[in-house]
């Protein structure tokens, strides 16, 4: 993706393959993309930076709370996948590490 001239043809597979990839990958694939769609007019090109701003914005909160949850959690999938009961022990468990914005 790095290589492609074409940033439109490399964000496309950015915002297909990035659930695949590790948090620091994602983020900075999508910064990439983004940071080169810049170059670019049109509502194709926005609506694609767009997306990229959610992913890598997504990331970074996933980025975050693995920093900070250091054992409990390795990889950010493990976080996406997180269901009901989960989900309240996830939040319990940033809100008794005084992350209150993360919860």
């Amino acid at each position: 993706l790095y290589r492609l001239k074409d940033a439109k043809r490399a964000a496309r597979p950015t915002l297909e393959r990035y659930k695949s990839w590790d948090v620091d990958t994602a983020i900075q694939t999508a910064s990439m993309c983004i940071q080169r769609l810049e170059q670019y007019p049109g509502t194709e090109a926005s609506a694609l930076k767009t997306d990229l701003g959610k992913v890598r914005k997504k990331m970074q909160t996933y980025q975050t709370i693995l920093g900070v949850c250091q054992r409990r959690w390795t990889v950010w999938q493990e976080l996406a996948d997180l269901e009901g009961a989960d989900v309240e022990k996830a939040v319990h468990h940033l809100l008794s590490l005084q992350q209150h914005d993360l919860a």
